[in-house]
């Protein structure tokens, strides 16, 4: 990149790369462009660059989900977790099935409540 970038002028750019210059600044900026060519060739680069530290980013970003992601799964606590959690919703559901079985049944319900009196 030029030396002549600026902070200015890089958050000018930015500004225009991300559509967020009004109409007049917009339009302004754009007869800048046509009026140095130079500055053009700045915008082009600076555009480039931007790309590649997003891409840069992204990868970065990515990988380090991905590492954490396998930490987690291959963790061996959390494929205790795992079966704790699968173990308990089956509890639940037998419970559930049994009581209503039960309850909505009065011979069941009265059998059951017989076999405690005794």
């Amino acid at each position: 990149m030029h030396a002549k970038l600026t902070p200015e002028k890089i958050d000018l750019m930015d500004r225009y790369l991300d559509h967020e210059l009004s109409d007049q600044e917009t339009e302004a900026f754009e007869k800048a462009l046509e009026e140095q060519p130079e500055m053009l060739g700045e915008l082009r680069e600076y555009s480039m660059f931007r790309n590649s530290l997003r891409f840069i980013t992204a990868q970065k970003d990515f990988s380090e989900a991905e590492e954490t992601y396998f930490k987690y799964r291959n963790n061996p606590k959390s494929r205790i977790v795992k079966l704790l959690r699968v173990i308990t919703w089956l509890l639940i559901i037998l419970t559930l099935f049994v009581g209503y079985l039960v309850f909505s049944r009065n011979d069941l319900f009265e059998i059951f409540l017989h076999s405690f009196e005794k």
